[in-house]
């Protein structure tokens, strides 16, 4: 049994104690995927916060790979997720339109979080901002 490879075996236990089966499918949720489209038909990417932080790609070169691959990010799920990993809302904000602001520029960046922040009103999140 030494040298056999616990992910090589469907249905086999991982070292964690749940089934081969269940661990992939938590690491595949891990990977940026197609959420949706928008209206023009272009892909939206959910899970683009993961690669910001864990992997520490900066905000403004993420935006602009992305969107060169032919992708739009999901900044709705972004902002959820940094909540989720303890960010202050207003950093999020603040990092979102710097990084949006290098790369659209002001309007574009007001905008995104103009609708943000309605979002987060609707939500009912607490903090300033």
């Amino acid at each position: 049994m030494a040298g056999r490879r616990f992910e090589s075996y469907q249905g086999c236990q991982t070292k964690k104690g749940g089934s081969y089966d269940t661990a992939k499918r938590k690491k595949r949720n891990n990977k940026p995927y197609i959420s949706g489209y928008d209206k023009n038909g272009k892909p939206v990417l959910k899970n683009v916060f993961i690669l910001h932080e864990s992997k520490g790609v900066q905000l403004d070169i993420l935006i602009e790979y992305v969107e060169q691959q032919g992708f739009l990010i999901d900044w709705i799920a972004f902002f959820e997720d940094s909540l989720k990993s303890k960010w202050n809302i207003t950093t999020t904000l603040n990092r979102i339109q710097y990084a949006l602001q290098d790369t659209h520029g002001k309007e574009y960046a007001d905008h995104i979080i103009f609708q943000l922040k309605k979002y987060i009103e609707f939500k009912h999140y607490k903090g300033d901002f």
